[in-house]
Parts: C-alpha cells; sequence; structure tokens
C-alpha cells in the first residue's frame, strides 16, 4: 500500500475534506498537533486505531498538496495570502484566498 492510499478524500466523509482512510480522523488535525510540537508518538497515542504509516501519510499528503501553492505573508495587511500556482501551460488567473 503506497503512502497516499492511506488518504481518502469523500464528500461525504467530514465535509470532503482529507481524513485517513477508515477514519473520520482529519489530516488537518494531525498536522496541528504535530505544529503544537507534540510528538508523532504523543499524536499516534491519542489514535490508537492509527498506524505510524497514518501520520507519514498525512505528512507527505500535506507535502504534496503545498507544492500546489504559493503562501506569502502581506506585511500592509498583516495577513498571509494562499495562492494557487499557475499551471505552466500559461494560465493566467490564479485562484487565491486570503487568510487574516
Amino acid at each position: 500500500m503506497e503512502l497516499l492510499d492511506r488518504i481518502e478524500i469523500n464528500p461525504r466523509v467530514y465535509n470532503g475534506r482529507p481524513v485517513i482512510k477508515g477514519t473520520r480522523i482529519p489530516v488537518s488535525v494531525l498536522l496541528e498537533q504535530l505544529a503544537e510540537r507534540k510528538s508523532w508518538q504523543t499524536v499516534l497515542s491519542g489514535y490508537p486505531e492509527l498506524q505510524e504509516q497514518d501520520f507519514q501519510a498525512a505528512l507527505h499528503y500535506a507535502g504534496m498538496s503545498l507544492d500546489h501553492l504559493r503562501v506569502r505573508k502581506r506585511k500592509a495587511l498583516g495577513g498571509i495570502v494562499i495562492e494557487e500556482r499557475k499551471q505552466k501551460s500559461g494560465a493566467d488567473d490564479e485562484n487565491s484566498a486570503n487568510i487574516c
């Protein structure tokens, strides 16, 4: 089983957000706990149904997702801008979302 096979995106599960397959545990929850400086072992101890490979899959998925985004700070507005990277085909429009 490849790492990304452990990630599921289903509109009927957690509103289509990525979760660990066969669970309702969102990838974002695992990443938020890691951002809070918890070790992956500590995070996994809170989810006995998960395996180490599920955590690795969440990290891998997040990394691949970021490859498609450009994140930059906007000092003037005090926020962060997240933009979808332009396609190499030369598409002119960028979808962006401002997060303050």
